[in-house]
């Protein structure tokens, strides 16, 4: 017995970092796949699942000028050409990927950094509620994370001098997947560019070989580069759907999704970076006036700016909302990475390339979304690794002694603790579905408002339906289904002879503000019942007030 704990020792010292690999690959795939199927279809997966039923030709040809270039419904066409469209089928990639994201996240750590801050950060993702949501959706955006995670495994790689053709070749076809996948994809590209500018120098061969790379990633693209700016030129002329950022709890709502949605794990991120970037002050700025004004008075303040979102202080709090203070916090965060990044030489290379990756995209998204808004929690996921990756390296900073395993362990626990794997975000779609299915009979007819919620609604309702993506509104007519968007359509829909509709209103207003839809089925209707779900999703079930004389309804 004491030869097979000694060897087993043995073992554990030799393969340490492969032991703990398979431990947190284990973990993550558990929890992600036990709650895969938790939440129903929903939002935009049935837009994806649709489209990926399609011939390749068609995929193509219908996602031109969408908000995503079409690779992952390509991808999507295989996979459920051979698994269907169940729930389970349909999110199981975004489950893999996920899962292999957490796996890159201990190699670039382990790799370049020290096994300690890999298991931390490690630890930090695989419980992170926002990471387990994007696993359990049919969406590009968990293939967009693990395409960034790996081409900084691979950059890293090549920083270290590792000038293999394979290195080089494999971060080209990262490089292309991550292209073609989401347009996003080129900011992570050019950071990346801006890094070896920076970083690359010190070796004049690689940084050679890695402008050949992008020249080759360019001529692929090219074909596709037309409509990438025809995507950027459409967004920035006309807007996008979403709102501009109004003020720094904007900003400051994006660690409180990467921490669990918890007020008390968010107050112990904050404090870790704001005490780490506090140490590097005091330890490296030697101009005294300067010190004390940063330690004093601008670190403090930026924290308190930070705690103040979700801890209201009276008069901090005011700050936030105010521009030229949001423009100040901003501008002087930046100051600081710049300096740390330019005039720092001794600190370590991976560390600052970590910073780069979360705090200048986290940045840049922020700052350009005054202007055109694109300050989304699902576009930032990218940087989400990153994130995790530098409250581990700052911990690892800040404390040398046996505090650091208590703070650690406080951290670890409060995020398992907190985890949501559920992380129930969309609409109750099945459900819904179904009590129009029993509401629904030969006689009534069904009203849709808006066209969006379509596909979601085939999914559950028939997915025969669904699958014979050519004949939608022929199907839905036959059974008089009709989807809506104003008042003109309902009249064409909507007669005399109706004695009884249901009207399912899926939060109609934010897309067709002020349609008076509702208002005007109220006038020739009464509403018998009325059943509410949630995010404002509400099923009426009218009847008629009296027969009308002439015509359609609503004259």
């Amino acid at each position: 017995m004491n030869i097979l704990y000694k060897r087993f020792g043995k073992f554990l010292n030799k393969n340490s970092s492969f032991v703990f690999l398979s431990i947190f690959a284990l973990i993550s795939f558990y929890i992600r796949v036990a709650y895969i199927t938790a939440n129903p279809i929903g939002l935009d997966e049935p837009f994806s699942i649709f489209h990926a039923q399609m011939s390749i030709s068609e995929i193509i040809e219908n996602l031109k000028g969408g908000n995503n270039p079409p690779l992952y419904e390509i991808m999507l066409h295989y996979w459920i050409s051979i698994f269907g469209i169940s729930p389970i089928s349909v999110r199981f990639p975004s489950l893999i990927f996920s899962v292999v994201n957490v796996v890159f996240v201990f190699l670039i750590l382990r790799k370049f950094l020290d096994i300690k801050v890999a298991i931390i950060a490690t630890t930090l993702i695989t419980f992170s509620s926002f990471h387990i949501y994007f696993s359990h959706e049919a969406r590009v955006y968990s293939l967009f994370a693990l395409l960034t995670t790996i081409s900084f495994y691979l950059l890293f790689q090549i920083l270290s001098n590792k000038k293999s053709l394979y290195i080089f070749g494999s971060l080209l076809i990262c490089y292309l997947i991550l292209g073609f996948s989401h347009y996003f994809g080129a900011f992570v590209i050019l950071l990346q560019l801006v890094i070896m500018l920076f970083y690359g120098y010190m070796t004049k061969e690689t940084l050679k070989k890695y402008l050949y790379l992008l020249s080759c990633f360019i001529l692929f693209y090219s074909i596709y580069i037309p409509e990438f700016v025809s995507r950027f030129l459409d967004s920035s002329i006309n807007g996008t759907w979403l709102k501009p950022v109004e003020n720094l709890g904007n900003l400051h709502d994006i660690l409180f999704l990467f921490s669990n949605e918890s007020k008390f794990i968010y107050l112990l991120f904050i404090s870790v970076l704001w005490a780490a970037l506090w140490k590097y002050i005091y330890k490296s700025i030697i101009y005294k006036y300067l010190k004390g004004m940063l330690l004093v008075v601008i670190v403090p303040l930026f924290f308190l700016t930070s705690y103040s979102i979700f801890f209201k202080i009276p008069f901090i709090w005011k700050l936030t909302s105010i521009q030229a203070y949001t423009w100040f916090f901003v501008i002087s965060t930046l100051s600081f990475l710049i300096y740390y990044l330019i005039r720092d030489t001794k600190a370590a290379l991976y560390p600052k390339i970590v910073l780069i990756w979360f705090v200048a995209s986290l940045f840049v998204f922020f700052g350009v979304s005054f202007y055109i808004p694109i300050f989304l929690s699902r576009y930032l996921i990218f940087i989400a690794p990153a994130f995790y990756m530098l409250i581990s390296i700052s911990l690892s900073y800040l404390f040398k002694t046996k505090f650091y395993y208590l703070v650690v362990s406080i951290i670890i626990v409060a995020m398992i603790l907190d985890v949501d794997c559920k992380n129930i975000e969309n609409l109750g779609t099945d459900i819904t579905i179904e009590h129009v299915k029993e509401l629904k009979t030969n006689e009534n007819k069904l009203i849709i408002c808006p066209y969006q919620f379509q596909l979601s609604f085939l999914y559950y309702y028939n997915k025969d339906y669904f699958i014979d993506y050519n004949s939608i509104k022929t199907n839905m007519n036959k059974e008089n289904i009709f989807v809506i968007s104003n008042l003109s359509e309902l009249k064409s829909v909507v007669n005399t002879y109706d004695s009884s509709l249901i009207y399912l209103d899926v939060h109609s207003s934010f897309i067709y503000p002020h349609n008076g839809i509702l208002d005007s089925l109220k006038t020739n209707f009464n509403i018998e019942n009325r059943f509410e779900y949630r995010d404002s999703v509400v099923i009426y079930y009218l009847k008629r007030k009296e027969p009308l004389k002439s015509g359609s309804i609503l004259e």
